[in-house]
Protein backbone atom coordinates (compact mmCIF):
# COMPACT_ATOMS: atom_id res chain seq x y z
CA UNK A 1 0.00 0.00 0.00
CA UNK A 2 1.26 3.70 -0.38
CA UNK A 3 3.35 5.09 2.30
CA UNK A 4 1.81 8.06 4.00
CA UNK A 5 4.18 10.94 5.17
CA UNK A 6 5.38 11.27 8.28
CA UNK A 7 3.84 10.38 10.95
CA UNK A 8 0.24 10.35 9.58
CA UNK A 9 -0.37 6.84 9.91
CA UNK A 10 -0.62 7.39 13.44
CA UNK A 11 -3.91 9.00 13.12
CA UNK A 12 -4.95 7.71 9.53
CA UNK A 13 -7.75 7.46 8.11
CA UNK A 14 -8.87 10.98 8.51
CA UNK A 15 -12.09 12.71 9.23
CA UNK A 16 -12.50 14.68 6.46
CA UNK A 17 -15.03 17.16 4.80
CA UNK A 18 -15.69 18.09 1.12
CA UNK A 19 -17.34 20.51 0.08
CA UNK A 20 -19.66 18.60 -2.67
CA UNK A 21 -22.92 19.15 -0.47
CA UNK A 22 -22.72 22.94 -1.63
CA UNK A 23 -21.95 21.48 -4.98
CA UNK A 24 -20.99 24.66 -7.33
CA UNK A 25 -22.37 27.11 -4.63
CA UNK A 26 -18.97 28.15 -3.00
CA UNK A 27 -16.77 30.88 -2.38
CA UNK A 28 -14.20 31.84 -0.15
CA UNK A 29 -16.72 33.10 2.71
CA UNK A 30 -18.52 30.03 2.53
CA UNK A 31 -15.97 27.74 2.55
CA UNK A 32 -14.20 29.60 5.64
CA UNK A 33 -17.52 29.22 7.53
CA UNK A 34 -17.45 25.64 6.97
CA UNK A 35 -13.58 25.16 7.61
CA UNK A 36 -14.63 27.25 11.31
CA UNK A 37 -17.05 24.53 11.82
CA UNK A 38 -15.58 21.60 10.54
CA UNK A 39 -12.40 22.10 12.93
CA UNK A 40 -14.94 22.65 15.82
CA UNK A 41 -16.37 19.19 15.03
CA UNK A 42 -12.91 17.46 15.26
CA UNK A 43 -11.88 17.16 11.14
CA UNK A 44 -8.59 16.39 10.02
CA UNK A 45 -8.99 17.07 6.21
CA UNK A 46 -10.40 19.75 4.70
CA UNK A 47 -11.47 19.23 0.75
CA UNK A 48 -12.54 21.57 -1.64
CA UNK A 49 -14.22 19.59 -4.60
CA UNK A 50 -15.74 20.19 -8.03
CA UNK A 51 -16.23 23.97 -9.03
CA UNK A 52 -13.49 25.85 -7.63
CA UNK A 53 -11.93 26.63 -11.35
CA UNK A 54 -13.30 28.91 -13.48
CA UNK A 55 -12.94 26.74 -16.08
CA UNK A 56 -12.31 23.19 -16.58
CA UNK A 57 -9.01 22.15 -18.02
CA UNK A 58 -7.74 25.96 -16.57
CA UNK A 59 -6.70 25.07 -12.84
CA UNK A 60 -7.01 28.64 -11.95
CA UNK A 61 -9.30 29.82 -9.39
CA UNK A 62 -12.62 31.37 -10.36
CA UNK A 63 -12.01 35.13 -9.50
CA UNK A 64 -15.57 35.46 -8.81
CA UNK A 65 -15.82 32.96 -5.83
CA UNK A 66 -11.62 33.07 -4.69
CA UNK A 67 -11.00 36.53 -5.48
CA UNK A 68 -7.81 36.61 -3.49
CA UNK A 69 -6.86 33.07 -4.65
CA UNK A 70 -7.05 29.67 -3.02
CA UNK A 71 -3.78 30.07 -1.29
CA UNK A 72 -5.20 32.59 1.64
CA UNK A 73 -8.57 29.46 2.31
CA UNK A 74 -5.35 26.96 2.07
CA UNK A 75 -3.46 29.13 4.57
CA UNK A 76 -6.53 29.49 7.06
CA UNK A 77 -7.53 25.64 6.81
CA UNK A 78 -3.69 24.77 7.98
CA UNK A 79 -4.39 27.42 10.66
CA UNK A 80 -7.22 25.46 12.34
CA UNK A 81 -4.97 22.53 12.08
CA UNK A 82 -6.62 20.80 9.07
CA UNK A 83 -4.76 19.22 6.01
CA UNK A 84 -6.07 21.12 2.40
CA UNK A 85 -7.55 19.15 -0.18
CA UNK A 86 -8.35 20.25 -3.75
CA UNK A 87 -10.28 18.30 -6.13
CA UNK A 88 -8.90 17.84 -9.30
CA UNK A 89 -10.07 15.91 -12.51
CA UNK A 90 -6.80 16.62 -14.48
CA UNK A 91 -7.74 14.59 -17.19
CA UNK A 92 -10.39 16.62 -18.43
CA UNK A 93 -10.75 19.81 -20.63
CA UNK A 94 -14.27 21.92 -21.65
CA UNK A 95 -14.25 22.67 -25.74
CA UNK A 96 -13.18 26.43 -24.70
CA UNK A 97 -10.25 26.05 -22.04
CA UNK A 98 -6.96 27.72 -22.85
CA UNK A 99 -5.58 24.24 -22.83
CA UNK A 100 -7.72 22.52 -25.96
CA UNK A 101 -8.09 26.37 -27.45
CA UNK A 102 -3.99 25.95 -27.65
CA UNK A 103 -3.61 21.95 -28.04
CA UNK A 104 -7.24 20.68 -29.74
CA UNK A 105 -5.22 17.79 -31.02
CA UNK A 106 -4.48 16.72 -27.38
CA UNK A 107 -8.38 15.92 -26.82
CA UNK A 108 -9.33 12.12 -26.89
CA UNK A 109 -10.41 10.76 -29.89
CA UNK A 110 -12.87 8.00 -28.83
CA UNK A 111 -14.76 5.09 -30.42
CA UNK A 112 -17.75 6.64 -31.27
CA UNK A 113 -19.95 3.44 -28.79
CA UNK A 114 -17.27 4.69 -25.94
CA UNK A 115 -18.41 8.59 -25.61
CA UNK A 116 -18.62 9.98 -22.37
CA UNK A 117 -18.81 13.41 -20.52
CA UNK A 118 -17.96 14.78 -17.24
CA UNK A 119 -19.60 18.07 -16.90
CA UNK A 120 -19.41 19.39 -20.29
CA UNK A 121 -16.05 18.69 -20.72
CA UNK A 122 -13.90 16.33 -23.07
CA UNK A 123 -11.04 13.77 -22.33
CA UNK A 124 -7.09 15.05 -22.67
CA UNK A 125 -5.12 11.96 -23.38
CA UNK A 126 -2.37 10.56 -20.68
CA UNK A 127 -0.38 8.73 -22.76
CA UNK A 128 0.36 10.85 -25.32
CA UNK A 129 3.63 12.61 -24.51
CA UNK A 130 3.59 16.38 -24.88
CA UNK A 131 -0.15 16.26 -23.20
CA UNK A 132 1.22 14.28 -20.33
CA UNK A 133 3.91 16.45 -19.63
CA UNK A 134 1.51 19.34 -19.14
CA UNK A 135 -0.60 17.30 -17.12
CA UNK A 136 2.25 16.64 -14.67
CA UNK A 137 3.21 20.52 -15.20
CA UNK A 138 -0.53 21.33 -14.32
CA UNK A 139 -0.48 19.26 -11.11
CA UNK A 140 2.51 20.02 -9.71
CA UNK A 141 1.43 23.86 -10.24
CA UNK A 142 -1.63 23.22 -8.78
CA UNK A 143 -0.26 21.81 -5.66
CA UNK A 144 2.72 24.27 -5.04
CA UNK A 145 0.19 27.44 -5.67
CA UNK A 146 -2.20 26.60 -3.39
CA UNK A 147 -0.81 24.95 -0.43
CA UNK A 148 -2.21 21.08 -0.80
CA UNK A 149 -1.54 18.01 1.10
CA UNK A 150 -4.41 15.79 -0.49
CA UNK A 151 -5.40 15.42 -3.67
CA UNK A 152 -8.68 14.19 -4.71
CA UNK A 153 -8.34 13.08 -8.18
CA UNK A 154 -11.61 12.36 -9.96
CA UNK A 155 -12.79 11.98 -13.92
CA UNK A 156 -15.02 10.45 -16.24
CA UNK A 157 -13.19 6.67 -17.51
CA UNK A 158 -9.66 7.88 -16.03
CA UNK A 159 -8.22 5.21 -18.27
CA UNK A 160 -9.59 6.64 -21.60
CA UNK A 161 -9.40 5.05 -24.87
CA UNK A 162 -8.12 6.78 -27.83
CA UNK A 163 -7.90 6.04 -31.27
CA UNK A 164 -6.22 9.19 -32.60
CA UNK A 165 -3.35 8.60 -35.41
CA UNK A 166 -1.83 11.94 -34.35
CA UNK A 167 -0.60 10.66 -31.02
CA UNK A 168 2.30 9.31 -29.04
CA UNK A 169 0.65 6.14 -28.68
CA UNK A 170 -0.69 3.31 -31.08
CA UNK A 171 -3.91 3.65 -31.48
CA UNK A 172 -5.39 -0.17 -30.64
CA UNK A 173 -3.39 0.31 -27.71
CA UNK A 174 -4.32 2.96 -26.10
CA UNK A 175 -6.17 1.48 -23.36
CA UNK A 176 -3.28 0.41 -22.00
CA UNK A 177 -1.05 3.17 -22.94
CA UNK A 178 -3.23 5.17 -20.92
CA UNK A 179 -2.85 3.19 -17.92
CA UNK A 180 0.66 1.96 -17.91
CA UNK A 181 2.43 5.15 -20.12
CA UNK A 182 -0.07 7.62 -18.81
CA UNK A 183 -2.08 7.31 -15.87
CA UNK A 184 0.79 5.34 -13.97
CA UNK A 185 3.37 7.80 -15.17
CA UNK A 186 1.50 10.93 -14.16
CA UNK A 187 1.09 9.67 -10.77
CA UNK A 188 5.07 8.60 -10.75
CA UNK A 189 6.41 11.86 -12.06
CA UNK A 190 4.22 13.54 -9.50
CA UNK A 191 5.49 11.97 -6.68
CA UNK A 192 9.24 12.09 -7.22
CA UNK A 193 8.40 15.90 -7.41
CA UNK A 194 6.35 15.71 -3.87
CA UNK A 195 6.86 12.47 -1.95
CA UNK A 196 4.58 14.21 0.51
CA UNK A 197 1.54 14.21 -1.33
CA UNK A 198 -1.14 12.11 -0.27
CA UNK A 199 -4.00 11.01 -3.52
CA UNK A 200 -7.03 10.03 -2.80
CA UNK A 201 -8.42 8.13 -5.62
CA UNK A 202 -12.05 8.43 -6.41
CA UNK A 203 -11.79 8.53 -10.50
CA UNK A 204 -15.80 8.74 -11.09
CA UNK A 205 -17.07 6.67 -7.86
CA UNK A 206 -14.78 3.98 -7.29
CA UNK A 207 -14.17 2.65 -11.29
CA UNK A 208 -10.43 1.94 -10.43
CA UNK A 209 -10.58 -0.71 -8.04
CA UNK A 210 -7.57 -2.28 -8.69
CA UNK A 211 -4.80 -4.33 -6.79
CA UNK A 212 -2.10 -1.63 -8.74
CA UNK A 213 -3.91 1.05 -7.48
CA UNK A 214 -2.45 0.22 -3.78
CA UNK A 215 0.47 1.55 -4.49
CA UNK A 216 -0.84 4.77 -5.99
CA UNK A 217 -3.47 5.85 -3.54
CA UNK A 218 -3.50 6.34 0.51
CA UNK A 219 -7.01 5.28 0.00
CA UNK A 220 -10.07 4.80 -2.39
CA UNK A 221 -13.61 5.37 -2.37
CA UNK A 222 -16.44 2.81 -2.91
CA UNK A 223 -19.37 4.46 -3.88
CA UNK A 224 -20.21 7.84 -4.42
CA UNK A 225 -21.76 9.34 -1.72
CA UNK A 226 -25.10 6.64 -2.65
CA UNK A 227 -26.57 6.30 0.61
CA UNK A 228 -26.39 4.44 4.29
CA UNK A 229 -27.16 0.92 2.67
CA UNK A 230 -25.54 1.19 -0.39
CA UNK A 231 -22.45 2.39 1.47
CA UNK A 232 -22.59 -0.62 3.73
CA UNK A 233 -23.09 -3.21 0.77
CA UNK A 234 -20.44 -1.27 -0.80
CA UNK A 235 -18.03 -1.68 2.33
CA UNK A 236 -18.97 -5.62 2.39
CA UNK A 237 -17.73 -6.24 -1.15
CA UNK A 238 -14.36 -4.35 -1.34
CA UNK A 239 -13.37 -5.36 2.21
CA UNK A 240 -12.67 -9.17 0.77
CA UNK A 241 -10.31 -7.70 -1.87
CA UNK A 242 -8.56 -4.75 -0.18
CA UNK A 243 -7.29 -3.49 3.03
CA UNK A 244 -10.51 -1.40 5.23
CA UNK A 245 -8.25 1.81 4.41
CA UNK A 246 -9.32 1.74 0.81
CA UNK A 247 -12.74 1.73 1.65
CA UNK A 248 -13.28 5.73 1.86
CA UNK A 249 -16.83 6.86 2.41
CA UNK A 250 -18.79 9.77 1.06
CA UNK A 251 -21.57 11.05 3.97
CA UNK A 252 -23.88 12.72 2.10
CA UNK A 253 -26.48 11.74 4.66
CA UNK A 254 -27.82 14.44 7.02
CA UNK A 255 -26.42 12.33 10.46
CA UNK A 256 -29.56 12.15 11.89
CA UNK A 257 -28.95 9.49 14.27
CA UNK A 258 -26.55 6.65 14.58
CA UNK A 259 -27.46 4.51 12.19
CA UNK A 260 -26.56 6.91 9.54
CA UNK A 261 -23.43 7.92 11.16
CA UNK A 262 -21.96 4.57 11.74
CA UNK A 263 -23.05 3.07 8.37
CA UNK A 264 -19.82 5.17 7.69
CA UNK A 265 -17.66 4.23 10.13
CA UNK A 266 -16.15 0.94 8.54
CA UNK A 267 -13.13 1.80 6.57
CA UNK A 268 -10.95 4.27 5.17
CA UNK A 269 -11.87 8.17 5.78
CA UNK A 270 -14.62 9.39 7.17
CA UNK A 271 -15.98 11.96 4.75
CA UNK A 272 -18.79 14.36 5.88
CA UNK A 273 -20.29 16.38 2.90
CA UNK A 274 -23.67 17.86 4.00
CA UNK A 275 -23.81 21.03 4.44
CA UNK A 276 -22.34 21.26 7.98
CA UNK A 277 -22.87 25.44 7.94
CA UNK A 278 -26.78 24.39 8.69
CA UNK A 279 -26.55 21.59 11.24
CA UNK A 280 -28.74 22.89 14.28
CA UNK A 281 -26.50 22.73 18.01
CA UNK A 282 -28.04 19.45 18.80
CA UNK A 283 -26.20 17.53 15.52
CA UNK A 284 -23.06 19.67 16.10
CA UNK A 285 -22.91 17.70 19.64
CA UNK A 286 -24.31 14.25 18.77
CA UNK A 287 -21.32 14.45 15.70
CA UNK A 288 -18.89 15.68 17.68
CA UNK A 289 -19.12 12.63 20.00
CA UNK A 290 -19.34 10.81 16.55
CA UNK A 291 -16.26 11.82 15.11
CA UNK A 292 -14.78 10.76 19.11
CA UNK A 293 -16.09 7.24 18.88
CA UNK A 294 -14.81 6.90 15.20
CA UNK A 295 -11.73 8.21 16.09
CA UNK A 296 -11.33 5.62 18.53
CA UNK A 297 -12.18 2.77 16.75
CA UNK A 298 -10.35 3.51 13.24
CA UNK A 299 -7.01 2.49 13.71
CA UNK A 300 -8.84 -1.01 15.32
CA UNK A 301 -10.76 -1.06 11.80
CA UNK A 302 -7.81 -0.05 9.48
CA UNK A 303 -5.18 -2.83 11.13
CA UNK A 304 -7.71 -5.73 11.61
CA UNK A 305 -8.67 -8.99 10.10
CA UNK A 306 -12.35 -8.20 8.37
CA UNK A 307 -14.63 -11.22 9.75
CA UNK A 308 -18.22 -10.63 7.08
CA UNK A 309 -20.25 -12.52 10.10
CA UNK A 310 -24.01 -11.50 8.72
CA UNK A 311 -24.47 -12.29 4.63
CA UNK A 312 -24.70 -9.04 2.62
CA UNK A 313 -26.57 -6.60 3.89
CA UNK A 314 -29.87 -5.62 1.61
CA UNK A 315 -32.06 -3.56 4.66
CA UNK A 316 -34.44 -6.88 5.30
CA UNK A 317 -32.30 -8.36 8.40
CA UNK A 318 -29.99 -6.63 10.93
CA UNK A 319 -26.72 -6.78 9.75
CA UNK A 320 -23.17 -7.03 11.14
CA UNK A 321 -19.36 -6.95 9.90
CA UNK A 322 -16.00 -7.75 12.39
CA UNK A 323 -12.77 -6.16 12.22
CA UNK A 324 -10.16 -8.65 14.79
CA UNK A 325 -6.92 -7.68 15.69
CA UNK A 326 -4.67 -10.77 16.04
CA UNK A 327 -1.87 -8.69 17.54
CA UNK A 328 -3.97 -7.49 20.64
CA UNK A 329 -6.68 -10.27 20.83
CA UNK A 330 -9.80 -7.45 20.20
CA UNK A 331 -12.53 -7.54 18.09
CA UNK A 332 -15.08 -4.97 17.09
CA UNK A 333 -18.40 -5.35 15.80
CA UNK A 334 -20.80 -3.22 14.24
CA UNK A 335 -24.27 -4.04 14.13
CA UNK A 336 -27.10 -2.55 12.31
CA UNK A 337 -31.47 -2.01 12.27
CA UNK A 338 -32.74 -0.86 9.37
CA UNK A 339 -36.30 -1.14 9.03
CA UNK A 340 -36.52 -4.38 10.42
CA UNK A 341 -38.85 -5.76 13.28
CA UNK A 342 -36.30 -7.38 15.23
CA UNK A 343 -35.30 -5.51 18.38
CA UNK A 344 -32.46 -8.02 19.07
CA UNK A 345 -29.83 -9.78 17.11
CA UNK A 346 -27.53 -12.68 18.15
CA UNK A 347 -24.29 -12.13 16.28
CA UNK A 348 -21.48 -15.14 16.18
CA UNK A 349 -17.94 -13.37 16.31
CA UNK A 350 -15.14 -15.25 14.72
CA UNK A 351 -11.18 -15.38 15.34
CA UNK A 352 -11.62 -15.62 18.97
CA UNK A 353 -9.27 -18.15 20.89
CA UNK A 354 -11.74 -20.94 21.93
CA UNK A 355 -10.04 -21.46 26.01
CA UNK A 356 -9.28 -17.80 26.49
CA UNK A 357 -11.75 -15.60 28.15
CA UNK A 358 -12.99 -12.16 26.68
CA UNK A 359 -15.22 -9.25 28.17
CA UNK A 360 -17.87 -8.55 26.22
CA UNK A 361 -19.37 -4.90 26.48
CA UNK A 362 -21.66 -2.25 24.02
CA UNK A 363 -21.41 1.39 22.97
CA UNK A 364 -24.66 2.17 23.98
CA UNK A 365 -26.05 -0.67 25.84
CA UNK A 366 -24.46 -0.19 29.79
CA UNK A 367 -24.34 -4.41 29.48
CA UNK A 368 -21.27 -5.98 30.25
CA UNK A 369 -20.06 -9.71 30.77
CA UNK A 370 -17.41 -12.23 30.35
CA UNK A 371 -16.92 -15.95 28.53
CA UNK A 372 -14.57 -18.42 26.72
CA UNK A 373 -14.09 -17.40 22.77
CA UNK A 374 -15.66 -20.70 22.40
CA UNK A 375 -18.91 -20.04 23.98
CA UNK A 376 -18.92 -16.35 21.92
CA UNK A 377 -18.33 -17.91 18.72
CA UNK A 378 -20.39 -21.26 19.39
CA UNK A 379 -23.41 -19.42 21.53
CA UNK A 380 -23.43 -16.09 19.86
CA UNK A 381 -23.20 -11.86 21.58
CA UNK A 382 -27.03 -11.11 21.83
CA UNK A 383 -27.23 -7.28 21.21
CA UNK A 384 -30.05 -4.84 21.69
CA UNK A 385 -31.38 -3.15 19.55
CA UNK A 386 -33.88 -0.94 20.32
CA UNK A 387 -35.44 0.99 17.52
CA UNK A 388 -35.42 1.26 14.07
CA UNK A 389 -32.44 3.12 11.91
CA UNK A 390 -29.91 2.19 14.95
CA UNK A 391 -26.39 0.66 15.03
CA UNK A 392 -24.67 -0.69 18.27
CA UNK A 393 -20.87 -0.85 18.73
CA UNK A 394 -20.03 -4.83 20.31
CA UNK A 395 -16.41 -4.69 22.26
CA UNK A 396 -14.77 -8.16 22.77
CA UNK A 397 -11.55 -7.65 24.66
CA UNK A 398 -9.55 -10.83 25.93
CA UNK A 399 -8.81 -10.66 30.15
CA UNK A 400 -6.02 -12.43 31.76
Amino acid sequence: AARLPGNEAERFPYVAFNSWGFQWDIDEQTLRDGARRAADLGVELFVVDFGWAAVTGDWRPDPRKFPNGMKPLSDYVHSLGMKFGLHLPFAEAMADSQVLRQHPDWAVSANPNQQRGYFGAVGICLSHQPAQEWVISEILRVVRENGVDWLLQDGENMVKGCFSTRHTHHPDDSNYSNSVKGLNRVQAAVRRAMPGLMWENCADGGNMQTFRMLGHYVTSIVNDNAGFLITRQSIYGATYPFPPRYTDRYMEVTPWDNYRTRSHFFGGPLILMDRITEWPDWMLDFMKREIVLYKALRGHIARGKVYHISPRPDGTFNDSIQSHDEATGRSVILVYREETASDRETVYPRGLQPARNYRVRFQDNERTYAASGRSLMEEGVLVELPQQYFAEVVYIEPVS
